[in-house]
């Protein structure tokens, strides 16, 4: 058969629009189903104890071992989070507005948010489940002093995204500041995956300067969780 190439034929046009319009209106009712879903799944990972008057997390200062906070959440149990010593703190370069906004709708696009939405149990995915859940009380915690939230930038998490180079970060956040915080999640630290990641962010045109990198280790016991996260770069 003859390739047909040129336009559809005008009594053909009207049949192809409204199925291109179908495809976007089911795309657009799986996409809530999915958002919706998920919603379901990180309410039980919600912070709902060891916060300050604010909405502010309550740390102890650990000396060499970095801050320690206890948590409670809805559903999940309680999650003992130990931050170690952080690197100097330096102001990061600016964006512009338009370069921000096609780097989130980027890492928006490119997240695989199967895992998140099963609701399965793995230590792995409860971790991602956590920091998602709680992205905007939590970024702070990352930085070495008190960081004021920048005009125009809300903190936001990432799960499961694929950078540039299709490596797949466990979880990524922007930080109050605008910095982009990235997260490893695994018993064994795997450092070497996290430098692939800095590598996909500076591929997408985000600034060295501004990435943070973070393993994070993990144990279970009865109700509680540990995590061990330390920062690399």
């Amino acid at each position: 058969m003859s390739e047909i190439k040129g336009d559809l034929p005008p009594f053909l046009k009207p049949r192809a629009e409204q199925r291109a319009e179908e495809e976007i209106q089911r795309w657009k009712e799986a996409r809530r189903q999915l958002l919706e879903k998920i919603e379901k799944v990180l309410r039980e990972y919600r912070i709902v104890g060891g916060l300050d008057k604010n909405g502010k997390p309550e740390g102890t200062d650990k000396g060499k071992m970095g801050m320690e906070y206890q948590f409670e959440t809805a559903g999940q149990g309680r999650w003992q989070v130990l931050v170690g010593k952080k690197m100097e703190y330096t102001p990061p370069p600016d964006l512009e507005d338009w370069q921000r906004a096609e780097i989130e709708r980027d890492l928006t696009i490119n997240q695989a948010l199967g895992g998140v939405s099963s609701g399965q149990e793995q230590a792995h995915q409860r971790v991602i489940n956590f920091l998602a859940a709680n992205w905007k009380t939590l970024a702070g915690i990352f930085y070495p002093i008190e960081i004021e939230q920048t005009e125009g930038i809300e903190p936001v998490g990432f799960s499961e995204v694929y950078l540039a180079g299709r490596e797949r970060a466990d979880f990524l956040g922007i930080g109050p500041d605008g910095r982009y915080l990235v997260f490893e999640v695994g018993r064994g630290g795997k450092q070497p995956q996290i430098e692939k990641y800095r590598q996909g962010l500076v591929k997408m045109e985000v600034p060295e300067e501004m990435i943070m990198g973070f393993t994070i280790n993990y144990s279970q016991a009865a109700r509680q969780t540990t995590l061990l996260i330390r920062q690399v770069f």
